[in-house]
């Protein structure tokens, strides 16, 4: 299924549908991975799994099997290049603190969001130019040695994320100011998020924290760097539940225009009201604010004029802007295509 690979002394390129792939011999992705996620995959699964039916207060988990290869001939019609990525970085402050780690992954899906096409995980340490704090250390695993005049690999990085029409972190928001800070080219890309996008509730989960989301699903993961974080949620995504998987699901939902409705001027006497409605604070903007489908705005506002929000402001959202502040997002819908790379 792979294209012709061609070696240039320790650089070999490879040309898929992923594009022109460049990278050392020495860190090639793993590959002829034949079938990925039957049990065979995994000898004792079948034993194991046995034990569990037959007794009902013991639940196995199986750890998330190392990156693989999936490399088709061409993207279907219709089909898409996804980029998932993940940071790790000096603290949480998106204009102050620095990435220490970025990963990128590539997946081509067909037009139903079915995977076809998997590049496993490729990674950069970056050096903040400061000492890390050392719960950072501890959470991370990195330390100041491991930073140590290391630097992302902007071309490589962005020729990643140009080929890639919708990205995915399971914490967009976060993730997406510090890349675009960090990688001005890659701004104005569209932007999925795991953690928001999906009703983990009405699927039967307990939480939104990815770790937890994969241990329901029958998975663990020890790793807590960024590219283990990114294969894992590569992993938690292609689960089935129900008729679609997690990753069909996320991409019906991304892909959904919604409108942000802003409860403008409303009193505070109404904050208890508003708060039951499903509304949110936006300490920028002073305002309470719900995201919801299009369809439904006409039923919101008139809820709002009744309540005495005599003045709502509406916003259309797409994936282009719904992760990032709305001060920034209202910048890029003035250039519809975004920047180009």
């Amino acid at each position: 299924m792979s294209g012709e690979v061609r070696c240039e002394g320790r650089v070999e390129k490879k040309h898929s549908a992923f594009g022109l792939i460049t990278y050392d011999k020495g860190s090639k992705p793993m590959n002829n991975v034949q079938d990925h996620t039957a049990c065979t995959r995994f000898p004792n699964r079948v034993l194991t799994d046995e034990h569990q039916e037959a007794n009902a207060a013991c639940r196995i988990l199986h750890q998330v099997p190392d990156p693989f290869e999936i490399v088709p001939d061409a993207i279907p019609n219709g089909g898409r290049i996804i980029a998932i990525c993940d940071v790790e970085t000096t603290g949480l402050d998106i204009h102050h603190d620095q990435i220490i780690e970025l990963a990128i992954m590539l997946v081509i899906v067909d037009a139903e969001g079915s995977i076809v096409g998997v590049m496993p995980p490729r990674s950069w340490l970056e050096d903040p130019g400061a000492p890390l704090d050392p719960r950072i250390i501890e959470i991370t695993g990195i330390t100041d040695a491991d930073v140590a005049r290391q630097q992302i690999d902007e071309r490589q990085a962005l020729a990643m994320f140009a080929r890639a029409s919708l990205v995915l972190a399971h914490n967009a928001k976060f993730d997406v100011g510090f890349i675009e800070r960090r990688l001005p080219a890659a701004a104005g890309k569209d932007w999925a998020c795991s953690c928001s996008e999906i009703d983990w509730p009405m699927l039967g989960f307990d939480t939104r924290v990815q770790g937890y989301l994969l241990m329901q699903s029958g998975w663990f993961n020890t790793a807590h760097r960024a590219a283990a974080d990114v294969w894992s949620l590569y992993w938690l995504l292609q689960q089935q539940h129900g008729e679609r998987t997690l990753l069909q699901r996320l991409l019906l939902a991304s892909d959904q225009p919604t409108m942000r409705i802003d409860a403008r001027y409303a009193p505070y006497r109404l904050k208890d009201d508003l708060k039951l409605r499903g509304y949110r604070w936006d300490s920028d903007s002073k305002v309470w604010w719900i995201e919801i489908a299009e369809g439904a705005c006409e039923t919101e506002v008139a809820w709002l004029y009744q309540l005495g929000v005599q003045s709502p402001l509406l916003t259309p959202i797409t994936a282009r802007e719904r992760h990032r502040p709305l001060k920034v997002a209202a910048t890029i819908m003035e250039e519809p295509d975004g920047p180009a790379f």
